[in-house]
């Protein structure tokens, strides 16, 4: 829960990821992007604006919900991992893979 500290209204502003922040300022001086202080006011100048430093990493909802719905359990699918490829150093060609063995038989010399 966010508790209301004295200081200057908040105003909110919209990103370019179509989300908006939360812009408040403390009667202390320190300024918040939501809930993240900024450190560096002002730390670059563009043509298209400022850039502050804040002291935490701001996530676009939408890069939250592409996140969880690929850590959906419907949308993970298994791979088998499978060795790199042999090349014999003698012919520079791919080596032969070694015929499957089927779970539970150990491969055993031809000679016993």
């Amino acid at each position: 829960m966010k508790t209301k500290t004295k200081g200057t209204e908040p105003t909110r502003h919209h990103t370019l990821s179509s989300d908006s922040v939360e812009l408040t300022g403390q009667d202390s001086g320190d300024k918040f992007i939501n809930q993240a202080k900024v450190i560096h006011p002002n730390a670059v100048h563009r043509p298209d604006g400022v850039i502050h430093g804040i002291e935490r990493l701001l996530i676009p909802r939408s890069v939250q919900q592409d996140f969880n719905n690929r850590r959906s359990l419907r949308s993970i699918s298994a791979v088998k991992p499978e060795g790199a490829p042999e090349i014999d150093p003698r012919t520079h060609r791919l080596k032969k893979p070694a015929p499957p063995v089927k779970p539970g038989f150990a491969s055993r010399p031809s000679h016993l």
